[in-house]
């Protein structure tokens, strides 16, 4: 789609482009007449998610981005959360139900009075209380009643003050770019109320967040405790029981025990064996000594003094061999039994030496010689007796410990496998203990959640959106209008335009007539169907240049009925009769009103028609040019194959207002087939616009805005002459009457007529019609010059009130005041120059006087002078 074709659908459905946006947008100004205008105040909180210090903190910790925007997501829908935005609705309610009257720092008397309609009097009283932790309970418990206004009324309103939804919908929060700062905005139509429920969320949010981060590990932290001591109490009594046991078995150490005990029954095994080795060898020598003194053992035995002797020593070394195999050896003790042992021994020897007389032995060798050896001998074997006697009954008593300790060490180790599994358990859930109580630790350091801007009372309402949503529907309406047009014209599968009808017929175009539209006036329907009919004759004589034979038949046919053969061919053969070539017009309709035109009969046997004969036409026409014979449509009646055959050329008529479809395109393709004669094709119905590329510029009343417009959109090489200006202006003159004439433009040549004034409303439509059409035309554009007039001071004016409002919007306040000065003037100076009477009397010079400011009225007083005159009533 081209742009003067875009230009040219606008201006077509001008009045829709038109109406249609103005409709939406007085539509819109009509339903936001009683617009309620509204208040926002902001709240900023540190949140310390990001780069807050906590226990795991370091100089290189990285911040990981993921788990911050997660923070900040955790954060965020706790404050959007239904409970959180319920509890802050009913602590607001407990406020305002504890008012007497309305309060500007709590309520304005609009919200007092709407909490009034729904809640009676007595039920305010009974809800309220002298504080105002006992009215929220009260609140929180009649909310839990099944009848409860406050549950349903109040917290049940979707755009209520109270309710969740409520305040969830004109709440918003929002990260401020990367940093740990959050902004909380609220918007409503009470300023009081703006203030007090920021400032219930923040309290309600933080303490919320503080609460689900001290559980997120409190219960970890319990759970943990639980088992602790649950583990505890299991290794204790697994203690116990060792314990027990232990000493029921008196037992100290059960592996040193039974290392001590097997080391000290192989120490006496090898003592034992020692002295049962000394003891044979003593044996041995006494024997031998014995033999060799040669005095009989029996005679010393006699003597009871030496037997006694005997007895002690023997006792001695047995107690002196006890005490060494004590735990803790008695040293003092163990000295004093072997001084004893001494002694007897020496005693022993003595009293040996007294009782026998010394003499020599048998070998004549002295006695005392081997004597003493003797001795020695029979004390040593006596000792040896005595130990090997206490040493056998100390390895019994080690076998009977050995027995009793071999089966406890089973025991003693399934004891201590239970008591280590359960420790090692301990210690899991200690550490885990340990790790989670740094957790919520770490958490209480990181939950620092601050309000850094708290929230102040809003003064100023936000701008109206109304102007913005006017315009928004403006556009709306204009993108919607121009979009179906758009795509109305995209979607239009018509032939409409010859180029488009000749690649979908596949026939080269030769002629076409316009669609004739009694409203637009300001077009010369009939100089284009001129222009027309004289490119269509010429092409008409191009396809005729190569027969000769005359008069030469040519056939006109259509797919369908209502195509407007008849109309175009009688155009075509008075255009052709008019211009001296000589032509008739054969038709099946019975139509001959015109010298040229005659009608044929349609019998069954059409199909087989050879000649005019066979259709009931005597005359052979033999002074015609042209014989145009009109079939009737081929979709509904057959082909007389033999009269096409003869035919010179064959012009096929479509309707450019519908849809070439199959159908169309398989009656053809048989015609086709039927005929090797040269087809041409003619539209009829072509829009004018769509004609352009054929005749050129289109033959109509253009506006001089108009011309300039299509100026700039195409670069027009045409001659002055041309001109459409030329044209119109020619309908003005009355010596140009004459190519209006020779042309058949008769009707476009205005006829200053003056016509008596009508009585009747017969008489006044025949005055009105006996003017030409050329004075309407000039009428008419007279009517449009006014009505684009009017329609561009409109547009000028709602796109000037536009433009003022988005500068307003978009200006900020200080630039604003400063704009406003700089146009009205400072209200000062203006007060101090324009000497006014009836503002400030007797003002005399340029200057205001400073006693005079409580004069100006507060209406026209800017708020300089007003802050002026608070710091000198303040200094008063």
């Amino acid at each position: 789609m081209s742009l003067i074709r875009f230009v040219r659908l606008l201006i077509e459905f001008k009045w829709v482009v038109i109406l249609l946006p103005i409709t939406l947008a007085a539509t819109v100004f009509r339903l936001t007449k009683n617009e309620v205008r509204e208040y926002t105040a902001n709240s900023l909180l540190y949140t310390g998610l990001a780069s807050g210090y906590n226990i795991e903190s370091g100089g290189t910790t990285k911040i990981d981005n993921v788990t911050v925007n997660n923070a900040f997501d955790n954060l965020f829908n706790t404050m959007k959360s239904k409970s959180s935005m319920e509890e802050v609705g009913l602590r607001l309610l407990a406020q305002h139900i504890m008012l007497t009257k309305p309060d500007s720092a709590v309520a304005s008397k609009y919200t007092f009075g709407k909490l009034r309609e729904v809640l009676s009097e007595k039920e305010i009283k009974a809800l309220a209380d002298s504080t105002y932790e006992k009215t929220l309970q009260n609140v929180y418990e009649d909310i839990m009643k099944p009848q409860s206004k406050i549950a349903k009324v109040l917290m049940g309103a979707e755009k209520g003050i109270y309710s969740s939804a409520g305040i969830l919908s004109r709440f918003s929060v929002n990260r401020q770019n990367n940093s740990d700062m959050v902004q909380i905005s609220y918007s409503a139509s009470d300023p009081a109320v703006v203030k007090k429920t920021l400032e219930l969320i923040t309290q309600v949010v933080i303490q919320k967040y503080k609460q689900i981060k001290i559980n997120e590990t409190g219960n970890v932290v319990a759970y943990f405790e639980e088992q602790l001591r649950n583990v505890s109490a299991k290794l204790k009594n697994s203690e116990d029981k060792l314990t027990d046991f232990s000493s029921q078995n008196r037992i100290i150490n059960y592996y040193e025990q039974t290392k001590i005990v097997a080391v000290k029954e192989g120490d006496l095994e090898e003592r034992i064996q020692a002295l049962i080795s000394e003891i044979e060898s003593n044996r041995a020598v006494l024997k031998d000594l014995e033999n060799k003194i040669g005095f009989k053992e029996d005679l010393v035995a006699k003597s009871k003094r030496f037997a006694a002797l005997r007895d002690s020593i023997n006792l001695y070394t047995t107690r002196l061999t006890l005490m060494e195999f004590e735990s803790k050896p008695r040293e003092q003790e163990i000295a004093r039994v072997r001084e004893k042992l001494s002694e007897l021994e020496s005693r022993f020897k003595s009293n040996v030496i007294e009782y026998y007389e010394l003499s020599n032995t048998k070998t004549g060798i002295p006695a005392k010689m081997y004597f003493s050896e003797w001795i020695n001998a029979v004390i040593s074997i006596d000792k040896s007796q005595a130990r090997l006697l206490i040493l056998q009954d100390v390895k019994r008593e080690y076998d009977i410990k050995y027995d009793r300790f071999a089966p406890l060490g089973s025991t003693i180790s399934r004891y201590e496998r239970e008591i280590g599994v359960i420790e090692k358990e301990y210690l899991t859930i200690l550490g885990s203990l340990n790790l989670s109580k740094i957790r919520e630790q770490n958490l209480m350091m990181s939950i620092n959640l601050r309000v850094i801007d708290p929230p102040i009372y809003p003064s100023k309402p936000e701008p109206s959106k109304r102007m913005t949503l006017i315009v928004a529907a403006f556009m709306a309406g204009l993108i919607l209008v121009i979009a179906t047009i758009v795509g109305r014209e995209f979607l239009d599968n018509s032939l409409k335009h010859p180029i488009k009808a000749e690649k979908e017929i596949g026939v080269p175009f030769v002629g076409a007539l316009p669609l004739v539209d009694p409203q637009k006036h300001n077009i010369l329907f009939n100089v284009i169907e001129t222009y027309t009919l004289n490119q269509c004759i010429s092409r008409i004589k191009k396809l005729s240049a190569g027969n000769t034979k005359i008069p030469q038949l040519v056939i006109l046919c259509s797919t369908r009925k209502g195509e407007g053969k008849s109309y175009f061919v009688s155009k075509l053969c008075s255009r052709l009769n008019e211009g001296g070539t000589k032509c008739v017009w054969l038709n099946p309709h019975n139509y001959s009103d015109e010298e040229f035109s005659y009608a044929y009969t349609l019998k069954g046997s059409f199909a087989s028609v050879v000649s005019l004969l066979d259709v009931d036409i005597q005359e052979t026409f033999s002074d015609c040019e042209y014989i145009f014979f009109e079939l009737p449509p081929l979709i509904s009646h057959p082909i007389p194959v033999n009269l096409v055959k003869q035919a010179a050329f064959t012009l096929l008529l479509a309707d450019s207002t519908r849809v070439w479809d199959s159908a169309d395109q398989y009656v053809f393709q048989t015609y086709i087939e039927a005929t090797t004669n040269p087809i041409g094709l003619l539209l009829n119905k072509v829009k004018h616009d769509f004609l352009e590329g054929i005749i050129g510029e289109i033959p109509k009343v253009r506006s001089w805005f108009r011309r300039t417009f299509k100026d700039l959109l195409i670069k027009r090489h045409q001659s002055k002459r041309t001109n459409v200006k030329l044209k119109y202006e020619m309908l003005k003159k009355e010596e140009e009457s004459a190519w209006f004439n020779e042309n058949g433009l008769a009707d476009f040549v205005e006829t200053r007529v003056e016509m008596p004034n009508p009585i009747d409303r017969q008489s006044r439509i025949k005055a009105e019609k006996a003017k030409g059409l050329g004075y309407y035309r000039v009428l008419q554009k007279r009517r449009y010059r006014w009505i684009k007039f009017s329609a561009g001071l409109g547009t000028m004016g709602f796109v000037g009130v536009c433009a003022l409002y988005l500068f307003w919007q978009t200006t900020p306040e200080s630039q604003y005041e400063k704009f406003t000065d700089f146009i009205l003037g400072n209200q000062v100076d203006s007060l101090a120059k324009v000497k006014s009477r009836r503002i400030i009397p007797s003002l005399d010079s340029m200057i205001l006087d400073p006693t005079l400011m409580d004069s100006i009225p507060d209406s026209v007083r800017h708020d300089s002078v007003k802050a002026l005159i608070q710091k000198q009533n303040l200094t008063k």
